[in-house]
């Protein structure tokens, strides 16, 4: 399969389009997640477990995300799986897609990497990077240092690599220079390059909570009343969240 690579790119401008987003970065990927229409699950799974997954419950598209990866990680996994709930999933065929790593090396098939194309599109979007080098940091690429990519971070919501590898991608810096900044960041730490700057290093942290989107919970009461699921599997959905407190009796 060889995906449409434009085709891609208009999509994600489309969606942001939609939703009004005229800055540089996405401001909430998971408000995005659920104006689509989309469910969404942040679940600590551990660090070095998974970084999310997307599937196919009832009908309905659900994302979830591991918040025991950093933010930055966090967020590019939740545009990563939203990628593949508008392109790859569908009944019978793909149901369920599981991804342990995002990492461009070990992209395993063309599926991820429209996957991992799509949230780059959206994150971190051609004309908004071009306006930001231009606007902001008044550089071209090859003069870029570690100091600009953290400004890129945080106006992007993104790791340091997503930021190296879309600027790469993007041509605006070459594959050397890409291996020359990450060496800095190596040697310095993601940490003490934010705090030399007096950035606001949160995104470096993981979440580490439990959050549903909003609809969620009525989604699946819905589905349990409708007789679409068991009572153990509305059970279930409240333990997750962890709240069993306000489950409904079982009327059956």
């Amino acid at each position: 399969m060889f995906f449409d690579r434009i085709g891609v790119e208009k999509k994600a401008q489309e969606i942001r389009k939609s939703q009004g987003i005229d800055g540089f970065g996405v401001p909430d990927i998971f408000s995005l997640i659920q104006a689509l229409g989309y469910y969404w699950v942040r679940y600590p799974f551990g660090q070095k477990t998974l970084c999310g997954c997307a599937y196919l419950y009832q009908g309905e598209r659900v994302i979830v995300t591991n918040s025991s990866e950093i933010l930055a990680r966090e967020f590019f996994t939740a545009a990563h799986e939203l990628g593949h709930a508008i392109y790859d999933l569908s009944y019978g065929e793909t149901p369920l897609l599981v991804d342990a790593t995002l990492n461009d090396e070990e992209t395993r098939n063309e599926l991820e990497q429209r996957a991992n194309q799509f949230a780059a599109e959206l994150l971190l979007p051609r004309l908004k990077v071009d306006q930001f080098l231009r606007q902001v940091l008044q550089k071209k690429g090859k003069d870029l240092n570690a100091y600009d990519i953290v400004r890129i971070q945080v106006e992007f919501k993104v790791s340091y690599e997503a930021a190296l590898n879309r600027l790469h991608s993007l041509l605006h810096i070459s594959e050397e220079q890409r291996e020359k900044l990450k060496i800095v960041r190596d040697m310095s730490s993601s940490r003490e390059l934010f705090r030399a700057m007096g950035a606001d290093d949160s995104l470096l942290d993981p979440w580490n909570q439990i959050s549903v989107s909003p609809h969620f919970l009525q989604w699946v009461n819905d589905n349990y009343q409708a007789g679409l699921i068991p009572y153990e599997s509305l059970k279930r959905a409240y333990t997750l969240i962890g709240a069993e407190g306000s489950l409904p009796s079982n009327e059956c």
